[in-house]
Formats: C-alpha cells, sequence, structure tokens
C-alpha cells in the first residue's frame, strides 16, 4: 500500500512476489529471527521491534506485529504484517534521555547520571573488595571571569576545562559538572 511505499521506497512491482527478507538490515542474528519465527508459528503472531533496510539503504526502527492467517480448515494460509516506523520516535527519546543526564554547555554528565555511576561503582567496588574515589574540584575566583570578560567567555572557559579534565582521566572513570563551576570526579577501582 502507499504507506508500506513511503516507508520503506519500494513500489508496489518491487516486492510483489518477494520474500520480505529484502527488508533485512543485517542488524538481527539467526537467533533473533529463530525466536520471532517460532512465537509466530507456537502463538500465532509475534509483536516487536526490528530494524529493517528502506530502498536507499538507510536503516529504520519499525514497532512490527505478524500474524498468521488461517484458512477455513486451520491451515496457514499466509501471513500479514502491519509495522509502523518508529524511528524519530527512538531518536527522540534518546536525545531527550541525554539531555535528561548531560550538562548542556559542557556535554559532561550531570548529578543524575552521576548519581547512577556512582550507586553502580559503589556495587561494583564492595563486591570485588576494591575502593573509590569522588574528587570535588571548585574553580576559584570564576565570578570575576564572568564579569570581566562576559559570560561567553566563561562558558568557553568551562568547556575547554571540562574537555581538559575529561582527557585526565581513564575511561573507567567520569567527570561530572553539578554547578556553574563545580565539577565532581568518580575514580573506580582505587588501590589506595
Amino acid at each position: 500500500n502507499s504507506a508500506f511505499t513511503s516507508i520503506t521506497g519500494y513500489m508496489p512491482e518491487d516486492v510483489m512476489g518477494q520474500n520480505p527478507n529484502i527488508l533485512q538490515s543485517g542488524r538481527h542474528d539467526k537467533t533473533f529471527y529463530k525466536q520471532l519465527w517460532h512465537a509466530i508459528q507456537s502463538k500465532g503472531s509475534w509483536t516487536g521491534e526490528i530494524y529493517n533496510r528502506r530502498k536507499d539503504g538507510e536503516l529504520y526502527l519499525q514497532n512490527l506485529t505478524i500474524k498468521v492467517l488461517h484458512d477455513a480448515i486451520g491451515d496457514t494460509e499466509n501471513h500479514i504484517a502491519m509495522f509502523t516506523d518508529i524511528t524519530h520516535e527512538r531518536q527522540y527519546n534518546q536525545q531527550l534521555k541525554y539531555l535528561s543526564e548531560h550538562d548542556v554547555l559542557t556535554g559532561l554528565p550531570n548529578r543524575i547520571l552521576l548519581q547512577q555511576e556512582f550507586e553502580f561503582s559503589l556495587a561494583t567496588a564492595k563486591r570485588n573488595g576494591k575502593m573509590l574515589g569522588l574528587l570535588y574540584l571548585d574553580l576559584n575566583n570564576f565570578k570575576p571571569v564572568n564579569d570581566q570578560f562576559g559570560h561567553l567567555y566563561g562558558d568557553e572557559l568551562l568547556q575547554v576545562l571540562a574537555g581538559r579534565m575529561q582527557s585526565c582521566i581513564r575511561e573507567t572513570d567520569m567527570v561530572a559538572r553539578i554547578g556553574g563551576d563545580e565539577f565532581i570526579v568518580l575514580v573506580s577501582d582505587v588501590e589506595n
């Protein structure tokens, strides 16, 4: 139908008589499809999210339902698939999640993400008999930078400092901005 053509880019003559696997993205393994078809055969339907590929090669995320159509004597006659393109919705939700967990100015994690990571790191440290560290950094005399040079330069200074701090830590550690000129570094797996 026209919705299928609009979402996938395939015209009816491109897909009539074709196997639906022409849409496969390559992002799902054989186990995924085996479970999908097992659900269809045992329950008569499957609903879930799946990545597929448009005619132009672009990946998109579908919310897909596949149902079995039976004939008058109960044999499988066909399968029908109904789907919605949820790519933009998922990207929007991921963007909202990112914005809720990161400082807009520096891109560093904020208090929310720091708290989550701290709880995870603390549990891991206890389980492994290790220690962790919290370093609190407060920039001295930062207010005069904003007062004398303006907030634009103050913001740029915070961005540069955030980048420098980020470059000084291990991949397993975290720098978070928790306030105007306040940062916390969470250091995991500390020996002493």
